[in-house]
């Protein structure tokens, strides 16, 4: 047998890489091979597959000898996310400048909720932009005291020839009238590239500041998407402004108002008068903006006959149109009118009328793929209107997108309804019917029967808090299932009482369609079982049976309290057996926070879990607050051998100061493809966690996102620790790229 096969390994431009033929031994992984030339950065594709970096090149992904690898380069984009650290302030921001290497590839930095205060602290955190001139995105809401004074010092102090900033956040900023539109406008003036703006929840801008922002603002501003909701525009002199803003800032393709609730009717008639006509807009939110009955409908419509371009229509939270405003919008609409995706939650459709209104709406907007309804009272009324409005209509309809949920779909007589109105639409791909409560298991099998014989594109369903209870709620999944062979991913989260029972009827289900019918596998990949009221060894057992029985990619049992570790170490030596007899785990991504998994016993089951799931490559274990670094520990020493895994969410695990960040290390250790790390809300883990977790960071070339929001992270000390982690990020990053 072979020992070596030798490959070429080719980058874009036909050039090879070290040499045009390579010796790799057979037991080598794409991440040794990526290594031996250089690049742990860059991804390997063979006959247009990407080849997972802890695979084997030869045994595991099949590259025979003689094959040529081409080298995909990715460059560096490192993410550090230290908001919510509210001791943080000027101090922090400025140890943190002072910490970032020089021209640093940093790409986006969130620092939300930081206390940052006026002048000084503007100018702190445009030390930090001008020190990473690569930086795409900036969070800075919820800075409360940074005020007008803030946000212009920031703009002076920016280098205007390096910076090149997409994306700015100045949300609740208390940006104030004049003075503060001003300020946003220099700083557009300073960041030319600026592609998007969000001044959400700055309450007193009101109308003053959006006019003086259209008078800072550059003459052909690069500005695409712009986000002025909760801003107090009243009435007629609100919907001028905007106008005016439009008219100036002409590459606009999206505009955000919601929650302008004094907006109403009048100033969105206003904002319709002074359209041009000309504007490029593809998407408009006017949720929440007071709008009521056939009146606050047609001052849409007037919006929409204006904006020939609009593509996406958001009137979500606007309480009182009612179906009457509805049906404003949709007779309005006509042949010009290219609308593809309208989300109306909130909106108090009811009933008949509502489905009338719906029906009429598809009918007129005839390239509408995606209608996002939830908290509407639709009832089964509703949907057997809309569907007999649609079977007047030998059309079909385009829709590939519909959440129905929290619209009070009742019983056997909703989900017979469902599946009438679902024959109307065959190629909807995503259905959503979660919170409807009273849908129950016999809405379930009425669905099902109403689809018997129908085909259906369905991809993802979710079903998440339909009442769904026991044997009977578990066994109408699977048969529902049966007749949507197409459907990949799966919710049934929420349904606490499903439990052990309903997931192994949910089994037994699958596997009697496999063996009726062996040639049509399963198709579901991800299923998603969080709070169904797993409960012990037997929730484990059941949770097992199902992964051994589905070959899952991924599975999520988020907040299934009653799992605890006894349940965790049940799945963990059922899937773990398994493994060890020659079964082939699948899954790519696993869930298990809040779980209530604890101390090493938990930390134990997670390495077993791990060591049972070769293709892992998302683990989550958040919110298991008694974890705590003993756990952590114990995960990393019951290890053997380096895992897959490029994705760890750690949030609010109870780990806590140097010994925390130790323990975190000691994991990543077993990571080597460690590209994203979670530590957010470790309320104890503070500077001297970090700086723990740095010094004894082991070789992690691919790791690019660092979570630290909420880590008690505070002064000098704190913006400093954040430094010496982003630049960890970064050393690896410049290290493969050269």
């Amino acid at each position: 047998m072979a020992t070596a096969v030798c490959v070429s390994v080719v980058r874009l431009d036909g050039s090879h890489v070290a040499g045009p033929s390579l010796k790799v031994p057979c037991g080598e992984t794409v991440g040794g091979l990526l290594a031996s030339v250089g690049a742990s950065r860059e991804r390997l594709i063979y006959e247009e597959r990407l080849l997972p970096r802890s695979k084997r090149l030869v045994e595991d992904c099949g590259v025979p000898d003689g094959s040529t690898l081409l080298l995909l380069t990715l460059a560096p984009h490192v993410r550090l996310d230290i908001g919510n650290n509210e001791r943080l302030s000027l101090h922090g921001i400025t140890a943190l400048a002072e910490g970032l290497p020089e021209d640093s590839a940093l790409e986006s930095v969130r620092l939300p909720s930081a206390r940052l205060w006026g002048a000084e602290s503007g100018r702190a955190v445009a030390a930090v932009v001008n020190r990473t001139s690569k930086l795409q995105h900036l969070d800075l809401s919820g800075n409360g005291g940074l005020c007008a004074s803030g946000v212009k010092a920031f703009a002076q102090a920016l280098n205007t020839t390096t910076v090149d900033l997409k994306s700015l956040d100045l949300d609740m900023c208390e940006l104030e009238g004049v003075e503060g539109g001003e300020a946003v406008a220099a700083a557009l003036r300073a960041i030319p590239g600026l592609l998007l703006l969000r001044m959400v929840n700055n309450r007193l801008i009101g109308a003053g500041g959006v006019r003086a922002l259209t008078r800072g603002l550059p003459e052909n501003a690069a500005l695409q998407s712009i986000f002025l909701g909760e801003i107090m525009l009243y009435r007629e002199c609100g919907g001028e402004a905007v106008a005016a803003l439009l008219a100036k800032a002409k590459r606009l393709e999206s505009l955000s108002l919601f929650g302008n609730r004094a907006l109403y009717a009048a100033g969105v008639q206003a904002l319709a008068t002074d359209l041009t006509g000309e504007e490029l807009l593809t998407s408009i939110d006017l949720g929440d903006c007071g709008l009521e009955g056939g009146q606050g409908g047609k001052a849409v419509e007037a919006v929409l006959q204006k904006l020939k371009h609009v593509k996406h229509l958001e009137v979500s939270s606007n309480w009182e149109l009612q179906a009457s405003g509805l049906m404003a919008i949709a007779e309005g609409l006509g042949q010009d009118h290219h609308l593809e995706s309208m989300t109306a939650a909130r909106c108090g459709l009811c009933g008949a009328l509502a489905g009338d209104a719906l029906g009429t709406l598809m009918l007129n907007a005839p390239d509408l793929k995606r209608l996002q309804l939830p908290e509407n009272r639709l009832c089964n009324d509703g949907l057997v209107n809309w569907e007999q409005v649609l079977s007047t209509t030998k059309r079909v309809m385009a829709l590939t997108s519909l959440s129905l949920g929290e619209c009070d779909i009742k019983g056997a007589v909703g989900g017979e309804s469902v599946a009438m109105l679902l024959r109307c639409c065959p190629s909807l791909e995503y259905l959503d019917l979660s919170g409807n409560e009273e849908l129950g298991n016999n809405g379930l099998v009425a669905l099902k029967e109403g689809l018997q014989g129908f085909e259906l594109k369905l991809e993802q369903l979710r079903l998440g808090t339909c009442n769904l209870e026991g044997r009977e709620g578990g066994a109408a999944v699977a048969d529902l299932l049966s007749v949507l062979p197409t459907v990949r991913r799966c919710e049934v989260s929420g349904n606490r009482d499903l439990g052990a029972d309903g997931i192994i009827a949910l089994t037994e289900g699958f596997i009697a369609q496999r063996n009726a019918n062996p040639e049509n596998i399963r198709g579901l990949d991800a299923l998603d079982l969080g709070q169904c009221g797993l409960d012990g060894p037997e929730g484990g057992l059941a949770v097992a049976k199902l992964i051994r029985a589905v070959p899952l990619e991924e599975i999520r049992l988020a907040s299934n309290w009653g799992l605890s570790t006894p349940g965790i170490e049940k799945l963990s030596k059922e899937l773990l057996a398994a493994a060890d007899d020659g079964w082939n785990c699948k899954l790519k991504l696993l869930d298990i926070s809040e779980c209530w998994i604890a101390k090493e016993a938990g930390g134990f089951a997670i390495a077993r879990l791990i060591r049972a799931a070769p293709d892992l490559e998302t683990l989550n274990i958040s919110f298991n607050w008694e974890l705590s670094a003993v756990g952590f520990r114990t995960i990393a020493a019951s290890l053997p051998d380096p895992t897959g895994i490029s994705s760890l969410q750690l949030e609010k695990c109870g780990l806590a100061g140097p010994d925390g960040g130790r323990a975190v290390a000691e994991v990543a250790a077993c990571c080597p493809c460690l590209e994203k790390l979670n530590l957010a809300n470790n309320w104890g883990l503070s500077a001297a966690g970090v700086v723990a977790l740095v010094q004894n960071m082991p070789s992690c070339p691919l790791l690019a996102a660092a979570e630290l929001g909420n880590c008690e992270l505070e002064g000098n000390f704190g913006g400093a620790a954040a430094a010496a982690l982003a630049s960890v990020c970064l050393a690896h990053g410049t290290g493969a790229q050269g």
